[in-house]
């Protein structure tokens, strides 16, 4: 997997949250990416060197959890991914007083998912199952909610 920094076109690509906007799916109800199709699947491609799969929508949250009028693409990420490439996330949902749900886990009937804030970057960790929250974990960072996942023994009591 590669980390933010190997290439050199990551400083331009992964500044000023220029994918923002290629993640930008809907605004008020109507479509926004038009003719970008092909754009996406190369952004598409590209994120999975760093260990981000985008798959599907999501909409954005506020900070009291209510829907905005925003809909995006979303992300898949493993308990492994390197935090190092954190920033790409911040880069593809460069919204502010906003939530955004990523994908981590699971299959038919469980999943795994976090909420991420867009502006203190804290997150809260859900085990799914059958559409109903099952189990939730607040962490005050990204990393600190990494590193709890891969900490095998304490993943595995939070997904029972």
């Amino acid at each position: 997997m590669k980390i933010i920094g190997d290439e050199e076109y990551d400083n331009v690509l992964f500044k000023n949250y220029y994918l923002s906007e290629l993640m930008l799916v809907k605004k008020n109800g109507r479509k926004t990416f038009g003719d970008k199709y092909a754009i996406h699947v190369l952004l598409s491609e590209y994120l999975k060197e760093y260990g981000i799969i985008v798959t599907g929508t999501t909409p954005i949250f506020d900070l009291n959890n209510e829907k905005s009028n925003l809909e995006v693409r979303g992300i898949y990420i493993k308990p492994s991914f390197d935090i190092r490439n954190e920033e790409i996330i911040r880069q593809l949902y460069g919204y502010k007083n906003s939530k955004v749900n990523i994908f981590m886990a699971g299959g038919d009937d469980c999943s795994i998912s976090f909420t991420y804030n867009l502006d203190d970057y804290s997150c809260v960790l859900e085990g799914h199952c059958w559409s109903s929250i099952t189990n939730k974990m607040n962490f005050n960072t990204f990393s600190e909610m990494i590193d709890f996942c891969n900490d095998i023994d304490e993943y595995e009591k939070f997904v029972k």
